[in-house]
């Protein structure tokens, strides 16, 4: 025994001892008195064999045993058996895990099996035993054999035996609330080892649990089958897609202070900053963290705005006796985005400075419009792209433009809203899964973000039970990213436990928090390090601050690292808590994995995770459609190929798909662009800036002439550029905001003559061609500017003293919707601003159109509206035959289309041809 222990084993190995007496009393006792020699590293454990004379015989009289042939052939495992002498001068080679990792390649071998840890003291089993079950604690390793897959079980019985076992290891509320980690790598067990926790929680505590998991996969509907399974039903189970299949997501209030000053009693100005604090999380996703930061002037006049949006003078408040509360005025207590957007845009373009009662704040604003027009565009405009690009994902702008009616004599939101009622859900044990798998990462992390803020704004705002077992239990997939974010690594880790709260980190490896810039994320790894008591880690790569965190009294930093890496697959070490004030910290434990539990798909006793069904109840309940958000969207989406349907909700442009996470794996960043890549950037800038020396603004961008070197295409399929088609034949180029982001002083001017930031590029080529088309011909004209004696702003107004004039309505086309392509309040808003102007001003309204069913469906609005006396079979399919059989008011007297202004326009060099309109 003491070679045994001068050894010092890296891993585990079996020695047999065999013990022989005439006296089978001698060997009864022997079997278990050779278990005291058990040591740090090893134990003996005895066992009987038998009777056995010509065995007894050989021990007494022994020598090196070889196997019989017959054994040979059988045996794949033959075994040396020495005697004691023999034993004492073995040499052993060291195996793989003890050798300098730059000799283990070339060694041959493989990592071997660990032996347990220490075996946990009583006081250890006895302080976990009731909660969440996080895993077993091992206690000895039998002869490593081949995996044959982690254990199933199919019945609730055996389920209930698992996790009652005293091996058990469980976390209550209280250890709960100051936060797990999770870390393994891929088919380490997490994903079970999550369904577990989240099954023996909602089993033993009281509270609601919550899952986000932005991996995709099937944990979800692995969870909803064992969940049902053993709970018999799934009626305490949420389930929500991100987003749903009909494009409704969760209603979740986010520019709104109501919750925090009117049910946590907090001041207005804490309340405002939280907020603020938490939009620039999201910014910091949909933008990039370093373009957000190097925006400082940007910042300040979009914070300026948010704060004057949620100035007191603009809150509306109730009388004694009204019992809900109908807000109409811009701001106060909640708005929704479309406002923000809607102020920075009024800024940008007519430089007016909102209405506000700070001093300070107004002086500030009207000192930027008195800069250059340069340096105010760059500024302003810095404010509204960061707020538009938030609409490259569809579904965050709803959530983000969602304004619930609030009920003050409920002090909460009105109960027909379809809130995700957090008030309902903290006194519950529900259940909500949350599934944003679809989800490009950064759509799925700004979600998370403003799912947590919308969280922690409820657990701060709300009395929730007074109970020992109480928790809100909060458990996220693939975390890393999120625990690099303000709210989770400043608020919820080192603030949650007062409000009782847990978070469960689930992640590769915890140093993934260090991310792409580990030195300025150090502090924030410490912080998490620090922040979470009970670490759960598996076979994963170490550096020196993770074995810090991590005790035990037998081993230095260094052997744990080495344990760690060299843990079997399906095997973790757990760390815990303290069990009291003053208590010593618990030695770290090896952690076996609870089996597969009943009704997950990879039993025997699978069953339907019923999940559709689950999902139709939630979304009835908890959900908000398009149509219930401020709903001024449509337009904004104009900055790409002209319509909402140009982006999918996962952010992704329908005209370049990438691989299946939404990915081009081998996509440059813009260090790696060439020289001529970012002239050619610069050049189809300008190009929509009419600024160029060599080009007009038209002209088809697919040419010689224009990508004079042919590497157009490589900037779209890097998405730098966007490729948009007129009439099916002329190709144009339109910069992303990633294009954008290369420079800082580059940038598409908008306003008065130079077009409309909701404005799509098919769009601005056609009134660029009018606008040339009409100069030609002796027109004065004027583009995107209001009439003198009308509201709105007109695409084209041409005047000449012998002429009749002219004002034209450029009208786009929404895609994948030919039978009914236009907007109808859009129509009829151009409509009666053209009927008004043409009625004052002597002018002939031309309305421009990219097809024949667009013009039929012009009218077709119009006649519902009673402005069409007369109109044209559905068969007449040519513009002038539609103008000629028609009999509007004044607000149309003639169409033209899209293909007619190119094709006699830049279908031929240099707008030298006839007039296209002439007609007209």
């Amino acid at each position: 025994m003491a070679q045994l222990n001068n050894k010092d084993p890296q891993t585990s190995f079996n020695v047999s001892i065999r013990c022989a007496s005439s006296d089978e009393k001698v060997i009864r006792d022997a079997e278990s008195s050779f278990s005291q020699l058990s040591g740090s590293f090893y134990q003996v454990e005895g066992e009987y064999l038998g009777q056995h004379d010509s065995e007894y015989q050989r021990l007494l009289n022994h020598e090196l045993t070889r196997p019989t042939p017959t054994e040979s052939f059988w045996k794949s495992k033959p075994m040396l058996v020495a005697n004691a002498n023999e034993l004492a001068n073995f040499v052993t080679v060291p195996t793989i895990d003890s050798l300098p990792k730059a000799s283990r390649g070339a060694s041959g071998g493989g990592p071997a099996a660990h032996s347990p840890l220490t075996t946990p003291d009583e006081e250890v089993f006895q302080a976990f035993d009731k909660g969440m079950c996080i895993g077993k604690a091992a206690t000895v390793v039998d002869s490593p054999n081949e995996s044959t897959g982690q254990e199933a079980l199919e019945s609730v019985a055996e389920w209930r035996s698992e996790v009652t076992q005293r091996e058990a290891i469980h976390l209550d509320a209280d250890t709960l609330t100051r936060h797990y980690l999770r870390a393994g790598s891929t088919g380490s067990g997490k994903t079970v080892a999550g369904i577990n926790d989240l099954l023996t929680a909602h089993d033993e505590l009281s509270g609601p649990t919550f899952l986000l998991d932005s991996k995709g996969g099937d944990m979800c509907d692995n969870y909803l089958r064992s969940h049902r399974y053993i709970f018999d039903d799934l009626d305490d189970v949420e389930y929500i897609k991100i987003p749903e299949d009909d494009q409704e997501v969760p209603g979740l209030p986010f520019f709104d202070l109501r919750p925090l000053i009117y049910q946590a009693g907090r001041s207005r100005e804490s309340a405002i900053q939280d907020t603020i604090d938490h939009f620039y999380e999201v910014l910091r996703f949909a933008v990039g963290e370093e373009k957000v930061e190097q925006a400082w002037v940007g910042n300040d006049v979009l914070k300026a705005f948010i704060r004057t949006l949620f100035e007191e003078e603009r809150a509306e408040y109730p009388d004694p006796d009204q019992a809900r509360l109908e807000e109409t005025r811009v701001g106060g207590d909640a708005f929704p985005i479309s406002d923000l957007y809607d102020m920075a845009l009024e800024y940008e373009m007519h430089k007016s400075v909102p209405e506000t009662s700070s001093p300070t704040v107004a002086a500030s604003l009207q000192r930027h419009t008195e800069k250059n027009d340069r340096q105010f565009k760059k500024t302003a405009g810095a404010v509204t792209n960061r707020i538009s690009k938030l609409n490259d994902r569809d579904f965050i702008w709803r959530m983000l433009d969602y304004k619930p009616e609030w009920d003050h004599n409920r002090g909460w939101y009105a109960e027909d809203e379809n809130v995700l009622d957090l008030r309902e859900i903290l006194h519950s044990n529900k259940v909500v899964v949350i599934d944003t798998g679809e989800l490009r990462d950064d759509a799925s992390q700004m979600f998370n973000v403003l799912f947590l803020s919308h969280l922690w704004t409820a657990i701060k705002s709300l009395q929730t039970p007074n109970r020992d077992d109480y928790v809100v239990n909060c458990l996220i997939e693939e975390s890393a990213p999120l625990a690099r974010s303000n709210i989770v690594h400043n608020k919820l880790l080192p603030e949650g436990r007062e409000f009782d709260l847990s978070l469960g980190l689930v992640m590769q490896y915890p140093a993934q928090v260090l991310g792409d810039d580990p030195h300025k994320n150090r502090s924030v790894y410490t912080e998490v390090l620090n922040n979470i008591n009970t670490k759960i880690i598996g076979n994963v790569s170490t550096d020196d601050d993770l074995p810090d965190s991590l005790f035990h009294g037998g081993l230095d930093r260094d052997e744990i690292r080495d344990y760690i890496q060299g843990l079997p697959e399906g095997q973790f070490i757990g760390q815990l808590p303290p069990t009291g004030f003053q208590e010593q910290q618990p030695e770290i434990m090896t952690l076996e994995p609870l089996p597969l539990p009943p009704g997950h798909a990879e039993t025997d006793s699978a069953i339907r995770p019923m999940a559709d069904a689950t999902r139709a109840k939630t979304r009835q309940k908890y959900c908000i459609s398009p149509e219930q958000t401020a709903n001024r969207l449509t337009q904004l989406n104009n900055l790409g190929n002209g319509s909402s349907a140009d982006v999918t909700d996962n952010g992704s442009s329908t005209a370049n798909k990438n691989d299946s996470n939404g990915e081009n794996p081998e996509e440059r960043s813009p260090d790696a662009l060439t020289n001529q890549e970012l002239t050619f950037l610069q050049d189809v800038v300008d190009y929509w800036n009419d600024d160029l020396s060599f080009y007009q603004r038209g002209e088809p961008m697919a040419t010689r002439e224009f990508d004079r070197r042919g590497i157009a295409d490589d900037l779209v399929d890097d998405e730098y550029l966007r490729e948009v088609q007129l009439a099916n034949r002329y190709t144009y180029y339109w910069p992303t905001n990633k294009a954008l982001a290369v420079f800082d002083d580059y940038e598409i001017v908008w306003g008065t003559e130079q077009g409309d930031p909701r404005e799509s590029p098919r769009h601005k080529v056609i009134v660029s061609l009018l606008e040339r088309i009409y100069s030609n011909r002796g027109f004065s004209v004027k583009t995107y500017i209001g009439g003198d004696d009308t509201a709105g702003t007109f695409d084209l107004i041409a005047t000449h003293p012998q002429k009749e004039h002219r004002v034209m309505e450029v009208e786009t086309s929404i895609p994948d919707r030919p039978e009914t392509p236009l907007r109808r309040g859009d129509v009829i808003d151009d409509y009666e601003k053209l009927a008004e102007f043409c009625g004052t001003n002597d002018a002939k309204a031309i309305w421009v159109l990219e097809s024949q069913k667009a013009a039929h469906h012009l009218l077709d609005i119009l006649e519902e509206e009673g402005h069409v006396d007369d109109r044209p079979a559905r068969d007449v399919q040519s513009y002038e035959g539609i103008t000629e059989q028609s009999v509007t008011g004044s607000g149309l007297d003639s169409v033209t289309g899209f293909g007619i202004i190119l094709d006699r326009t830049v279908g031929n060099s240099r707008f030298n041809n006839p007039d296209p309109t002439s007609d007209q």
